[in-house]
């Protein structure tokens, strides 16, 4: 089955979430490019900013949503747009979300990083070998420069 086959056969309200999840992907890309990264972090991090309904998607459904979009975004399927994105849209939602960021040794000796999110204490987006990972205090403002 085609992607807009699997897209098509979306209930409208499934639609919608992709649709708004996709926006929020290019939103992310655009602004991570354009802004600095603190003004980008507050917008997935911290408490909720709309009002979580009977009605609005889970948090599990958003990040459903923000995977299955990611393909049409440079970079999409990177961990921190997909963090990132996710955060905001689940915050639009009503659900407090924490970035968080952490880093390991590779093998080769260097760094790697890996960004994931949180929400209601359950990882959301970017459970992948966590346990690598050191996470880094990603709370702190960010001091001016």
């Amino acid at each position: 089955m085609t992607r807009l086959a699997k897209f098509r056969a979306l209930s409208p309200r499934d639609r919608k979430i992709v649709l708004r999840a996709l926006a929020t992907l290019w939103r992310t890309w655009f602004l991570l490019r354009f802004t600095n990264f603190a003004n980008v972090h507050a917008l997935a991090n911290g408490p909720a900013i709309g009002v979580a309904r009977l009605d609005s998607p889970s948090p599990i459904r958003i990040a459903l949503a923000v995977g299955g979009a990611g393909f049409l975004v440079p970079g999409g399927s990177n961990c921190l747009i997909r963090a990132i994105a996710a955060g905001m849209m689940l915050r639009r939602y009503g659900y407090d979300s924490a970035l968080m960021i952490g880093v390991a040794k590779s093998p080769e000796g260097g760094l790697n990083a890996h960004a994931w999110l949180e929400s209601a204490g359950q990882i959301v987006i970017g459970d992948f070998e966590l346990d690598r990972f050191v996470p880094l205090d990603t709370h702190r403002p960010v001091a001016a420069s």
